[in-house]
């Protein structure tokens, strides 16, 4: 099937994974799919590309699978800036296990590891740089193809309206008359 991506940490992701399973789409949750190519043959949408603290290699990967799967689709979900630096710090500080990140194998996460190396301030300041940069590299990728511009889209679960995210994430999967589907799924989380 038709391959869709959808990034960024902290974004949403556990929603657009909810959404593109009520669109029908065999979905998969989870930070280490960016480089499992079997995961990436096994399933047909893609949430949750990595930490905050791993973005270089993330535009990277991105590149790599437009040319990987040349007709996939990408969503580059985002949140407001001060919700996204709550929601990451959220993450830094939690005790339990939210996401393979924390597995058995760590003490804690990568994200918590450098921010106790950092301090909190210098740490913001970190990941609020390399989300500017990808974002910018992102949409220059995105921006500068009619190709890959056709099979890309911007999205906020936590801003945008709930109708038009539903039409155009399920437009964009080629599942259009699946929309009330996926805006029952917005309409409940």
């Amino acid at each position: 099937g038709e391959k869709t991506f959808i990034g960024l940490h902290k974004t949403g992701t556990t929603t657009y994974h909810a959404l593109c399973k009520a669109a029908g789409v065999k979905s998969v949750h989870k930070v280490k799919w960016l480089h499992d190519r079997e995961t990436q043959s096994e399933y047909d949408c893609f949430s949750d590309m990595q930490d905050a603290w791993d973005h270089g290699k993330i535009f990277d990967s991105i590149r790599n699978l437009t040319h990987r799967w040349p007709t996939a689709r990408f969503v580059l979900n985002t949140r407001p800036l001060l919700d996204w630096v709550v929601s990451v710090l959220d993450h830094t500080t939690a005790t339990e296990m939210r996401c393979p990140c924390s597995g058995p194998q760590y003490k804690y996460s990568r994200t918590k590891r450098e921010r106790d190396q950092l301090g909190t301030p210098a740490y913001v300041n970190a990941i609020v740089r390399r989300r500017a940069v990808l974002h910018k590299q992102i949409l220059s990728l995105f921006g500068n193809s009619q190709q890959l511009a056709s099979r890309f889209m911007i999205a906020d679960v936590t801003t945008q309206p709930p109708e038009e995210i539903a039409s155009a994430l399920a437009a964009l999967v080629g599942r259009p008359s699946r929309a009330s589907s996926l805006l029952q799924v917005l309409n409940h989380s």
